[in-house]
C-alpha cells in the first residue's frame, strides 16, 4: 500500500481507446473517464481552490481518430481500495471501446505520466493508391528520414509570422521505421517517435512526405498508438510493467 503525504492513494490505470470511441477528442476522453470513476463508486479525491474537480491526470493526448492500445491515467483516491476490486468496478462502469485493463498503486514521487512517457510506437496503415508496395514505400521512407528534417505547415502563424516549421527527424524518430505488406495495395508502417513538450512528429505528416517521394497517392487509412514507453539512458520501460 502506497500512501501520499496528504493521505491520498495514487492509482494508475491502463486502458484502451478504439472502435467508434477512437474519434473522441482528448477532452471527451477525460470527461468519459471521470464519469466512469464516479459510476464505479471509487472514493476519488478532489482538487483545492475556487473550482474543485476530480484529482486525475492523463498521459500524452491521443489525436481524434487515433486508436490507443496502451493509454494511461492516474486517479487519486481518499481511501485505499484493493486493486483487483478497483479494476473490477471500473470495468463494470466502462464501455468496451474505452475499457480499463490494469491498475496499480504508484508512489507519490513517481514522475507524472506526461513527463515520463516520451516514446510512442505508432502503426500506420496506408492504402487506396495506385502503388502501395511495402518495398517501394520502405525505400521512400528511408530517404525521407535520411534527410534529417522536414518542413511542415503551421496550423497558425507563429509570433514571428512563420508559416512553416522544421522538424528534426534525427531526434524525433527514435528508431528506423519499418514498412510491411498487409494485403494487396495495403501496407503498414511501424513508427517509433519521441514525444516532446515543444512538439512531436505526427505520423500522417511523415506519410504525406513519403507519398511525395514515392510519387503515389497513398494515404493513411488507419492510425493506432500501439505502445507508450518511458525512455531513460537508452532503456525503454512501461509505467505498469
Amino acid at each position: 500500500m502506497i500512501v501520499l503525504a496528504d493521505g491520498l492513494f495514487r492509482l494508475r490505470m491502463r486502458f484502451h481507446k478504439w472502435g467508434r470511441l477512437s474519434y473522441l477528442s482528448h477532452l471527451e476522453v477525460v470527461r468519459a473517464q471521470e464519469r466512469m470513476v464516479r459510476r464505479a463508486g471509487l472514493p476519488f479525491a478532489v482538487t483545492c481552490g475556487f473550482s474543485p474537480h476530480m484529482k486525475i491526470a492523463f498521459g500524452p493526448a491521443l489525436g481524434v481518430g487515433t486508436a490507443g492500445f496502451e493509454e494511461y491515467i492516474d486517479i487519486w483516491l481518499r481511501e485505499y481500495v484493493d486493486p483487483d476490486e478497483a479494476l473490477s468496478r471500473l470495468q463494470h462502469a466502462s464501455v468496451p471501446d474505452l475499457m480499463p485493463e490494469q491498475v496499480r498503486y504508484v508512489h507519490e514521487r513517481e514522475t507524472s505520466l506526461v513527463a515520463a512517457l516520451n516514446i510512442a510506437h505508432y502503426r500506420v496503415t496506408c492504402g487506396h493508391g495506385p502503388v502501395a508496395d511495402a518495398t517501394v514505400f520502405q525505400a521512400a521512407l528511408d530517404e525521407v528520414v535520411g534527410r534529417g528534417s522536414i518542413e511542415v505547415e503551421r496550423r497558425k502563424p507563429s509570433k514571428k509570422g512563420a508559416l512553416t516549421k522544421t522538424l528534426d527527424l534525427t531526434h524525433l524518430v527514435y528508431r528506423r521505421p519499418i514498412c510491411r505488406q498487409v494485403d494487396e495495395g495495403v501496407c503498414a508502417i511501424d513508427l517509433w517517435t519521441r514525444l516532446e513538450n515543444t512538439g512531436a512528429l505526427r505520423p500522417e505528416v511523415l506519410v504525406a512526405e513519403v507519398a511525395k517521394v514515392s510519387s503515389s497517392d497513398i494515404e493513411v487509412v488507419g492510425l493506432e498508438r500501439v505502445e507508450l514507453f518511458c525512455e531513460e539512458d537508452g532503456t525503454l520501460t512501461k509505467p505498469l510493467a
